[in-house]
């Protein structure tokens, strides 16, 4: 499990990496752009992605990757006891 989601998050920041390349645009310009369009939506029918566009215009790449792991480690701990 820990395995894949390393992967996977790798694989996904490379695609990002491309698909950035080649709109000729920085990470942030790109997620500005997607937040605009969020809080552009209806709350009422689009709650999460209005909620989400704040964090999603100042993102922590880093953060969200150990928060990630973090939720991998609570799990294996939950399911084998806390042994520490």
């Amino acid at each position: 499990m820990a395995v894949n989601y390393v992967l996977g998050v790798a694989g996904q920041n490379a695609a990002d990496a491309r698909l950035l390349a080649e709109r000729q645009e920085g990470q942030e310009t790109f997620l500005a752009m997607v937040a605009t369009e969020w809080e552009r939506l209806d709350p009422a029918r689009y709650p999460r992605l209005n909620r989400a566009a704040s964090a999603l215009a100042e993102p922590d790449d880093r953060a969200q990757f150990l928060a990630g792991v973090d939720l991998i480690l609570t799990g294996v701990a939950a399911l084998h006891g806390d042994r520490r």
